[in-house]
């Protein structure tokens, strides 16, 4: 038996055709709408999240205990509220860290809500997770309040901190929380995340090349791909030279070439340089949390409102359990951008075509040639 409600469409569709049913994936899509749409889900009111917000403790001893940190609730501009948690032990775990890793993830709640998550990436390039904000939209005033909260909470409890780095994804709403928080000195750097751009730049092949034909754009799409990986470990120095070289190769397809020129070298150019250590930048970290919420943790069903409030409080809480006291100390977290070990070894390998004896320095204390393909 398979529920519609509970299995994606592209696994239920293994499952029919291995029992020799044949069903077609949108045809599945579509069945789940009307199953959903069957389905009397609880509506919440502002007044139901305020009482809830109110019962739950805004205040603990309790290191691993759940707190809202802050609320807001707008009852004049309609159906707009944010909530945001997280624990003491999972602030005390952000207060001694640099980078900030910020994304928002969906398909959690009933009513289109957005989950916003914040958290920080050790040496070994393991995801800890510090806060989780409920919000109605993710608008630079959902992120500015989720951010300024969380850096409020670690500031009461911790003491003052600063951040290096916010690695987050191109959205134009998170740049303008962090220039708000930069201005500030509480943040110093934005870095986005290469895998997203990455994924941009090649998704806009067809809507700036123009028809071409399928073994075109996957030339194309290859040749970008290793221009992306060289340019990822060019330095300030190296990078606008060698954007500009790499897009000349680009002569068949010029509104291509421009659309890079315009969005990727002059307006976030910051993608692509690992900072003055050759840093990969990504927030694949995070994304695989995310991943791990919606299938271990949530086996890929919706909660109404209220339901998520309370899986975000005990999933917090059980986060803030799993660190271990005696090692929490110990631990190392990462001063810079984390790194992907996989993107390391193939840009070593692709640069040596156009630097052939630049070294590159990943991290503070590892210098490598380029020139030497071993897995670090």
């Amino acid at each position: 038996n398979i529920d519609p409600l509970t299995v994606k469409p592209s696994i239920a569709e293994r499952q029919l055709h291995s029992a020799q049913i044949n069903i077609s994936r949108p045809q599945l899509s579509a069945l789940k709408i009307r199953e959903r749409k069957k389905i009397d889900f609880p509506i919440t009111t502002l007044g139901d999240i305020a009482t809830w917000v109110a019962e739950c403790p805004q205040e603990s001893d309790d290191l691993d205990q759940s707190i809202v940190i802050k609320s807001s609730i707008d009852y004049d501009r309609g159906q707009v509220f944010r909530v945001v948690f997280s624990t003491k032990r999972l602030l005390q775990t952000a207060s001694r860290a640099s980078v900030l890793h910020i994304h928002a993830t969906y398909k959690l709640v009933w009513g289109d809500c957005h989950v916003l998550v914040l958290g920080v990436s050790d040496m070994n390039r393991r995801f800890h997770i510090i806060a989780m904000c409920l919000t109605s939209d993710e608008e630079e005033e959902a992120y500015r309040f989720f951010l300024e909260s969380t850096l409020d909470a670690i500031d009461q409890f911790y003491g003052r901190k600063v951040f290096t780095y916010l690695m987050a994804d191109c959205s134009l709403s998170i740049s303008a929380a962090f220039n708000g928080l930069h201005s500030q000195g509480r943040i110093l750097h934005r870095r986005h995340c290469f895998y997203h751009v990455k994924t941009a730049i090649v998704n806009n092949i067809s809507e700036y090349a123009g028809a071409i034909g399928k073994e075109a754009k996957k030339e194309l799409k290859k040749k970008m791909e290793l221009m992306l990986l060289s340019l990822h470990y060019s330095n300030a120095a190296q990078f606008g030279t060698l954007f500009d070289e790499m897009t000349s190769e680009l002569d068949r397809y010029p509104e291509y070439a421009n659309y890079l020129k315009n969005t990727y070298k002059h307006q976030i150019s910051n993608w692509c340089i690992g900072d003055a250590f050759y840093v990969p930048t990504c927030n694949n970290q995070l994304e695989g949390y995310n991943g791990h919420i919606k299938t271990n943790e949530m086996a890929r069903l919706k909660l109404d409102i209220k339901q998520f409030l309370d899986f975000m409080m005990e999933l917090l809480h059980c986060e803030s359990r799993r660190r271990n006291p005696q090692s929490q100390d110990k631990k190392l977290f990462a001063g810079t951008i984390s790194i992907d070990q996989s993107t390391v070894n193939e840009a070593v390998s692709l640069k040596e075509d156009k630097f052939p004896t630049c070294t590159m320095r990943i991290g503070q204390t590892v210098i490598i040639d380029v020139r030497d393909k071993k897995r670090m």
